[in-house]
Formats: structure tokens, C-alpha cells, sequence
């Protein structure tokens, strides 16, 4: 096509028609700067389909975090139920005076005063805050986002740990765990020898200090499965928003 443009050129020049020699080069101008405009559209729609491609697999990254975080969700929430279930057990040999081994009632205790710490998976997240926020192209997503792993998952997690870390409730559980228990030592069947605990008096479960640390634990089981229901939504949440970007 442009050694036509020239070959016209040329002969209208030696011609003399000026103007039709100059319509002929506008628009062979004209010829290049749309080959350019049209490379140039082709080059951004190349750079928005891997910046789209991207954005897509890093989101699917985070989803996929969530779900794992999800089943580990269904180990808390077991551990919750054991403690629970530990004081159930424990609120029935006081309210029936039963009498019951002190392996068994050692048992019960040791599952009543299991706790744990929530911890998010922020791999993903981490990674997309680094390269830029401003990645994720729809603003939902984006705000979304932020919400969840920048402000409720580490009040989720920052709940866990105040109760455990507060001073006040911990000086009175270890106050009322000694006054219930001692410890003793016995020998074992292969000859070694090994501590355990065991109960103060024959009427421990009738004590007001047993029934003092039991309301404790219920208190912490009852706060745990709060934040556990909570942290439940957001990750359901989080899945079901991520989701649009599977593919179809």
C-alpha cells in the first residue's frame, strides 16, 4: 500500500497538481497513525488481559486460603464442643454427687480448660497488598476485602487472645485449679515414675471453688463460640464474593 502512496507521489509531483499530491500524503499519514492507534489499542488490551488474568488468580489465591481456613475453623469448633462437653459432664458428677474415678474426673477436667487461638491464612492477601490494592479492578471487592483481613479477622484473632492474656481471669483460674487439685507421685507399671493430679478432698466436686472454675470455662466456651460463629460468616462471606471469578 505505501509504495503505491509514493509511486503517486512521485507522478503528481513531476505533474504539478499540487493539491491532489497533498491529499494523496495525508493520507498515507493518515494510514500510519492509524496502524499506530490500532497497535497501540491492541498492545492495552494485551496489558488489561494480564492485568485481568492476574487480578483473577491472585483473588482465586485468597478464596482458596479461606476454605482452607474454613476446615481448620471445623477443628476449633470440635474443640470447643470436647470443652463443653467436658463441662457438661462435670456439672452433672456435682449436681448428682456422683462419685467417679479420679482418672475419669481429671478426664473431664482436662477437656473442660482446652483453649486455642484463631489464626488467618494472610498469605495471599499479604501478597496482593504488596503489589497494590489498586490491582483488584471493582471497588467491592477491593473495600470487601480490606474489611475482612485488615479489620475482622484480626479483632476475631485479638479476642481469642485478650481472654486468654487477661491477667485478672488467669490469677483467679490458677488460684481455684490449686485449691481443688494436688499433685502426687506415682510409680508406674515399667518403673518409672510420674506426677499427677489429683483431687484435694473426697467432696472437691461439691466445693464452691469447682463450681467457681466450671463457671469460668462455660463463661469462656459460651464467648469462644461468639467469635468462632463470626469468624464462620466472614470466611462464607469472603468465598462466596471470590466465587464470580471461577471459572464458568
Amino acid at each position: 500500500m505505501l509504495p503505491f502512496f509514493r509511486k503517486s507521489r512521485y507522478r503528481l509531483a513531476e505533474d504539478n497538481q499540487f493539491l491532489k499530491y497533498s491529499r494523496y500524503a495525508v493520507g498515507e499519514i493518515l494510514l500510519v497513525v492509524v496502524g499506530i492507534l490500532i497497535a497501540l489499542y491492541i498492545n492495552n488490551w494485551n496489558e488489561e488481559r494480564k492485568d485481568s488474568q492476574f487480578e483473577r488468580k491472585m483473588l482465586l489465591e485468597v478464596k482458596k486460603t479461606m476454605e482452607q481456613d474454613l476446615i481448620e475453623l471445623k477443628y476449633y469448633k470440635e474443640r470447643n464442643a470436647a470443652k463443653k462437653k467436658g463441662i457438661q459432664e462435670l456439672l452433672k458428677i456435682s449436681a448428682l454427687g456422683e462419685k467417679v474415678p479420679d482418672s475419669t474426673l481429671l478426664k473431664f477436667y482436662n477437656r473442660m480448660i482446652m483453649g486455642f487461638n484463631i489464626v488467618s491464612n494472610r498469605g495471599a492477601y499479604e501478597t496482593i497488598k504488596t503489589i497494590g490494592l489498586d490491582k483488584i479492578s471493582d471497588d467491592s471487592v477491593r473495600t470487601f476485602l480490606a474489611f475482612i483481613f485488615d479489620v475482622q479477622l484480626p479483632r476475631v484473632s485479638k479476642s481469642f487472645e485478650k481472654y486468654g492474656d487477661n491477667t485478672a481471669i488467669s490469677v483467679e483460674m490458677n488460684r481455684l485449679h490449686e485449691s481443688i487439685w494436688t499433685r502426687k507421685q506415682i510409680q508406674l507399671a515399667d518403673g518409672t515414675w510420674k506426677l499427677v493430679s489429683i483431687p484435694k478432698s473426697d467432696h472437691m466436686t461439691e466445693s464452691q471453688e469447682f463450681i467457681d472454675r466450671i463457671k469460668i470455662e462455660q463463661d469462656h466456651a459460651a464467648y469462644m463460640d461468639y467469635w468462632l460463629r463470626n469468624y464462620e460468616f466472614l470466611l462464607d462471606d469472603g468465598i462466596r464474593m471470590l466465587s464470580r471469578y471461577e471459572e464458568p
